[in-house]
C-alpha cells in the first residue's frame, strides 16, 4: 500500500472509531514492548526527558490509557484526576 493511502486510512474516522473504541487495541500495541531488549520504561523515559522540576502539573488527556500519568504520579508529580 502506498504511503499516502496508509495516511488516509489513519485519518479515516471509521477506522479510528473501531481502533480506539476501547483501550483493548492500545493495550495490545503496548504489549509489544514487553519483548523490548534492553527493557526501557518508556513512560518514565519521557518524563525524564521533559526535565520536570516537580512543581509542574502534568496532564495526560486523550493520549492513551493513562500509563504516562501513572508514571508521573510515581515520580511525585501532581496529578489531575
Amino acid at each position: 500500500m502506498p504511503a499516502h493511502d496508509n495516511a488516509r486510512l489513519w485519518a479515516n474516522r471509521d477506522c479510528l472509531d473501531v481502533q480506539y473504541r476501547t483501550d483493548a487495541n492500545l493495550v495490545a500495541r503496548q504489549s509489544i514492548y514487553a519483548y523490548q531488549r534492553p527493557r526501557l520504561d518508556l513512560h518514565s523515559a519521557v518524563l525524564e526527558a521533559a526535565s520536570l522540576a516537580g512543581s509542574e502539573t502534568v496532564t495526560d488527556v486523550g493520549c492513551g490509557n493513562g500509563l504516562t500519568a501513572n508514571a508521573a504520579g510515581r515520580a511525585g508529580l501532581p496529578e489531575l484526576g
